[in-house]
């Protein structure tokens, strides 16, 4: 019963959530996932291809609440 209760909420927070993409250049050749590296800041040099952005409805304490 516990599993069953936490796949409920893991399909529930899913659910929530909603991803936006805008691809800003061509794409690329597929790369290895293990070299792929997030940066807050693009370093020098970098190329941006793409932007995600994603975002949930679940919040968590008083302002998530609020803002959800």
């Amino acid at each position: 019963m516990p599993i069953l209760l936490a796949i409920l909420v893991a399909v529930g927070l899913v659910a929530c959530g909603s991803v936006n993409r805008t691809m800003l250049a061509s794409p690329r050749a597929p790369v290895d996932p293990a070299t792929v590296r997030l940066y807050d800041v693009p370093p020098a040099g970098s190329v941006q291809i793409a932007q995600i952005e994603a975002t949930s409805g679940a919040g968590f304490g008083t302002q998530g609440q609020a803002d959800a």
